[in-house]
């Protein structure tokens, strides 16, 4: 993730969605294999406005049988909502994951 702004960005941080997400009181989390001093660096050279979870071992996307990048959606009670195994298109997605809350 350290080299690749686009993917991890993009995927979630539509201008148009970002203001949707918290209208409905979703928080959004970035989660990586990278290690947490990595993920600060990135955070801060690419601007991510959101907390990143560092999983350098990479258990997460393990539990839930994630590929390379993947999404889940959890309510307040810590609950798996949704899980999205694969995660191409940013535009789709956003509103996917909208449309799911």
């Amino acid at each position: 993730m350290m080299g690749d702004p686009g993917t991890h960005v993009n995927l979630l941080v539509c201008p148009w969605a970002t203001s949707r997400f918290r209208e409905k009181n979703t928080q959004i989390l970035g989660a990586s294999a990278d290690t947490p001093e990595d993920n600060r660096a990135w955070k801060a050279k690419f601007g991510f406005p959101y907390p990143l979870v560092s999983d350098p071992g990479r258990s997460l996307p393990a539990l839930y049988g994630g590929a390379k990048r993947w999404a889940v959606l959890i309510d307040e009670e810590q609950k798996v909502q949704a899980f999205w195994p694969e995660v191409v298109d940013k535009e789709g997605f956003a509103a996917e994951v909208l449309g799911a809350l």
